[in-house]
């Protein structure tokens, strides 16, 4: 089994990029599951906007990464190889990609 995890800032390319990725899957004749999605982890930063005298006017900022799962189960390793380097090459910026290989 493979778990491919696509972790993204933007969730607008999150989604374009799981609804291409589950196309080439069903074109290249892998079994898989997905995608399924994981916990958002969110970071939340407050900043003081007046340097000086105004301390209780602040300002508060998130960043929320969004979370994919997909499991392949049916794959051939040569194949799976080439098609994971592809990947690398037409994953957007914003999108972090990692997988894990489970006997």
């Amino acid at each position: 089994m493979l778990y491919l995890s696509f972790t993204s800032y933007n969730f607008i390319d999150l989604i374009s990029t799981q609804e291409k990725f589950g196309n080439a899957f069903k074109l290249l004749n892998i079994a898989f599951k997905g995608p399924v999605s994981l916990p958002s982890v969110s970071k939340r930063m407050t900043v003081i906007r007046s340097p000086h005298v105004y301390n209780k006017s602040r300002e508060q900022f998130a960043y929320i990464a969004h979370k994919r799962l997909y499991v392949l189960t049916n794959y051939h390793h040569i194949r799976i190889s080439s098609f994971l380097s592809y990947l690398e090459l037409e994953l957007p910026t914003s999108i972090h990609m990692s997988y894990k290989v489970v006997n």
